[in-house]
């Protein structure tokens, strides 16, 4: 029978409780061990069609959120699961009082035992609303991410969709994929935040009715955990960040340097060849068929399942509009069989599916097909990875019928990723502990403390402080490990003896200031403070930001006001040969104002080495001193550039334009050169500020 030829029929709640309480007497009264076998049995076979029901009711809701009948559907199920958990729990309860434990647990083991331990303190009819509720958020959360549809370069798109655009090798268009996924999360921020909030405060509700200060022991018990504590947890999470983190940092080291950047921004962050990601090739229909031969040939069992899964059409796999995001695996235990849900989009994770959740397939296929009560089948979160994550080594071999000549990319990708995502697994669980522990955050104290968990799981940063009486090339070569990646510098200046240090030091005290990231200059007066503006020091240093800070302690930005240097009335502006240095700093503060405008201005032709085919004329500045002079260049575009040699002097006429430029790291200006000649140099070659 195909999957959509199963029938679904909705439990009738009075006659489900009517057949419930009659076993639970039926097992209380029985004579014997064997008796009481029978009736159990008998309960499990209720049990697996009921929630076969239910589950059956599920994927066809999550294939479809938009489906009338199936959304009605699990709005029943939101509200009845919870009543049928109560129901479950009266013979959970005479389970555990029987008067012949010995034997049952000599006939089942002593797990089955124990699980309903557990199963028993995460319920009480106390909490049933809050269940309900619980149900509902859940439900109204999934239905929301489903709904997800994003503009993408003139296309409506479901938000799976974007993966390929995320992976892509042109580093703007990943960019650009992730700031449209991320459009879909800020235009529905507020009520995601809502959601999530009055899910922890449900959640903690439930746990302190049962006894608990908040959810967390609750959701343990909810999980399954049989044989160790939350305290057991933070160890092991402890462990990971002193000893796993450092590992996955070589890795992300490894993979900047292969994909030629800077620096890993978000967008890059599953960019990991330059070449691009290895991609399955053909299409959705393909790599099913190529899953199916992987498993024909990786054992007689495997073939069997696989064969089973394909006969009863047991996949959803393709991304279309309504359907819920992610995948996951589930079980029908009335048909003892598994279902795998997904959203096919083109990358590698299409292929994860076919090993991942059909590893967890897998193994519900074998055990539903042994003698086991329903409860020892289904293992813990934890066991369950077990299965799926062995899967994805398992078929190693086998790899090459979806990747080709890409197999040893996706391989190297896959083992990467499987490293990394143990801290990042960590982070997430301590980020829930600590939820649950302080439910009252605001989402964005939520936000602050998801990105020091980032600090500790993903760092990118180590504060070293360093003596500014050092050359930095020291840092760089004795102090720095050689898998260490330097991120960011902060500079602090004493303001009163800035002017001392450059006199006597210029070359030591410009270094400090060039290399700056960030540069904050303390115990600043008001005199001080228009002696460093005077300075002009964001011509020294474009990317920094920079701070006065009075003897208070009190800051402000060292750019004030929106005062412009130039008569912006013309329809052509000349910038006189002494003031490009004026310029290039209101340009770049001011980019939006100068959007349109058409310049005049004599430049040095520089062709950028870092960046192939990027052309940058611009103007030498000295800032105190000969050892400070830099070439500081605007990016330029016009057909005749190429006819110029590095260093030679011309005049351009040109219009300014805002773009984003991979060599600025953002958005900069651009000069569209209309008219370009050869000119004398001027009279001072080197602008002094």
């Amino acid at each position: 029978m195909k999957f959509s030829e199963l029938p679904y029929i909705r439990p009738d709640l009075d006659q489900l409780r009517a057949q419930c309480d009659a076993l639970c007497v039926r097992f209380e009264n029985a004579a014997s061990a064997e008796e009481q076998i029978a009736a159990y049995q008998d309960f499990e076979e209720l049990s697996k069609d009921v929630m076969t029901n239910l589950t059956i009711a599920s994927i066809r809701h999550t294939v479809d959120t938009r489906d009338e009948f199936y959304n009605a559907e699990n709005d029943f199920s939101d509200e009845a699961s919870p009543q049928i958990e109560e129901m479950f729990q009266k013979f959970n309860q005479a389970l555990l009082a029987s008067k012949f434990r010995p034997e049952l647990e000599k006939h089942y083991g002593t797990l089955i035992f124990k699980k309903a331990e557990i199963s028993a303190r995460a319920f009480s009819p106390e909490i049933l609303d809050l269940m309900q509720e619980e149900n509902q958020l859940a439900s109204q959360y999934q239905k929301l991410y489903a709904s997800g549809m994003v503009e993408f370069r003139g296309e409506k798109l479901p938000l799976p969709k974007l993966g390929p655009y995320m992976e892509s090798p042109d580093r703007a268009t990943r960019r650009e994929a992730y700031a449209a996924r991320a459009s879909f999360f800020e235009a529905n921020r507020a009520e995601l935040d809502e959601l999530y909030g009055k899910l922890i405060r449900c959640r903690n509700e439930q746990g302190r009715r049962l006894g608990h200060k908040n959810y967390i022991q609750l959701g343990y018990d909810r999980l399954g955990r049989n044989c160790y504590t939350p305290e057991d947890v933070a160890a092991f999470r402890e462990q990971i960040a002193r000893d796993m983190v450092p590992i996955v940092a070589e890795r992300k080291q490894a993979q900047k340097e292969r994909i030629g950047v800077d620096r890993i921004c978000l967008y890059d962050d599953k960019f990991l060849f330059p070449d691009g990601n290895a991609k399955p090739e053909g299409t959705a229909e393909e790599i099913l068929a190529a899953g199916k031969r992987m498993y024909h040939e990786l054992s007689p069992e495997t073939a069997e399942f696989i064969d089973a899964m394909f006969d009863m059409e047991l996949f959803d796999v393709l991304s279309k509009p309504g359907k819920a995001p992610g995948g996951y695996c589930t079980d029908l235990p009335k048909y003892k069989m598994p279902f795998i849900f997904s959203n096919f989009n083109g990358t590698s994770g299409d292929v994860d599916v076919l090993t991942h959740e059909a590893g967890h397939a897998f193994n519900a296929y074998r055990v539903m097909r042994k003698d086991y009560p329903m409860a020892l089948m289904n293992a813990t979160m934890e066991t369950c990875e077990c299965h799926s994550m062995s899967m994805e080594f398992l078929t190693q071999d086998y790899h090459k019928y979806f990747f080709g000549a890409q197999t040893a990319k996706y391989e190297q990708g896959h083992c990467d990723d499987a490293l990394m995502f143990i801290p990042y697994g960590c982070m997430v669980d301590e980020f829930q502990h600590l939820m649950y522990e302080n439910e009252n955050l605001t989402p964005d104290e939520r936000n602050e403390t998801w990105l020091r968990l980032e600090k500790k799981y993903r760092p990118k940063q180590v504060l070293i402080e360093y003596n500014g009486m050092w050359q930095m090339e020291k840092l760089y070569r004795d102090v720095l490990p050689a898998n260490w990646v330097l991120y960011q510098i902060m500079t602090f200046v004493q303001a009163p003896t800035f002017e001392l240090f450059v006199k006597n030091m210029g070359q030591l005290m410009m270094e400090k200031i060039t290399n700056a990231d960030m540069l904050v200059f303390n115990r600043c007066t008001p005199e001080l403070k228009e002696a460093l503006r005077a300075r002009n020091l964001r011509m020294v240093n474009r990317r920094a930001d920079i701070y006065l800070e009075d003897n208070d302690g009190n800051s402000e930005d060292y750019l004030t006001g929106n005062e412009c240097p130039f008569d912006m009335t013309p329809d052509l502006i000349d910038i006189p040969d002494d003031d490009y240095g004026v310029w290039y700093v209101d340009v770049m503060d001011h980019l939006d104002r100068w959007d349109g405008k058409c310049v005049h201005m004599k430049l040095l032709m520089c062709h950028s080495k870092k960046f192939p085919g990027v052309h940058c004329p611009g103007r030498f500045v000295m800032t105190c001193c000969e050892n400070d002079i830099q070439f500081v260049g605007v990016v330029a575009k016009g057909k005749d550039l190429k006819a110029y040699k590095n260093r030679d002097w011309v005049e351009v006429t040109a219009t300014v334009r805002k773009e984003y430029i991979e060599a600025y790291q953002g958005e900069g200006p651009v000069l569209y050169v209309d008219k370009i000649t050869t000119c004398a140099k001027p009279a001072q070659e080197v602008v002094s500020f």
